[in-house]
């Protein structure tokens, strides 16, 4: 017996440059907005990375690049 096949969901997806000053404010509207339309809502943020990892020293001295973590594995992520 073959089941029904559940229809996929909508997905909104929002890319913006981590260093744009309304990103998160566009992200949260969005993402207010979506289910209200019957979609789910992605927020993806560009950034420079220079690869280091998190952790260490004080985020004050720290290039903003660094601050967005560094390379890692998982979730499909590389």
């Amino acid at each position: 017996m073959t089941s029904p096949s559940k229809p996929r969901q909508k997905l909104l997806l929002f890319v913006a440059a981590a260093d744009d000053p309304q990103r998160d404010a566009a992200c949260a509207t969005l993402a207010w907005l979506a289910p209200l339309e019957g979609a789910v809502c992605e927020c993806y943020f560009h950034g420079r990375a220079t690869g280091v990892h998190y952790g260490g020293g004080h985020p004050a001295f720290a290039d903003p690049a660094d601050l967005r973590g560094g390379t890692f594995a998982g979730g499909h992520h590389l």
